[in-house]
């Protein structure tokens, strides 16, 4: 194992215990020429999550977000409705594997970092899973 995984996975496992969210997978943001960072922001609505950023998911509601696996994440959602909203990501069977805290006030954003993940298949509000819900496409090429 080099130096980068482990730090990595160390600083992932701090991270973990800090944050008090066991089923987050987190991992620290670190630009890198090829490897850059995949950053998404949406807007989260009762009618469905709105595509804020990068610009190939602006103003699509519940867009497919694509990326390439091991890929560090960083997605950014604001609340725009003042509803109680959160992020989650689950697999093809339901399994939560990444999620972010709550939000009902308008206005506020919450960020969740994770590395990007085959198996990971749906994004979704938990607390809306009907009509907040979208592909996260996580392909290589």
């Amino acid at each position: 194992m080099d130096r980068r995984t482990v730090l990595t996975l160390t600083t992932g496992a701090s991270l973990s215990i800090l944050s008090g969210c066991t089923n987050l997978r987190i991992t620290p943001v670190q630009p890198s020429g090829e490897h850059a960072n995949t950053e998404f922001k949406l807007g989260a609505h009762s009618g469905g999550w709105e595509g804020l950023a990068p610009k190939q998911i602006e103003g699509k509601r519940n867009p497919i977000l694509r990326t390439a696996p091991e890929q560090s994440i960083r997605l950014t959602w604001k609340n725009l409705d003042g509803s109680p909203h959160r992020f989650a990501i689950e697999n093809s069977i339901g399994e939560t594997l990444v999620e972010s805290e709550e939000s009902s006030e308008r206005g506020a954003t919450r960020t969740v970092t994770f590395e990007s993940a085959q198996e990971m298949t749906t994004y979704l509000d938990p607390l809306n899973p009907v009509t907040m819900r979208g592909e996260l496409l996580v392909t290589s090429g």
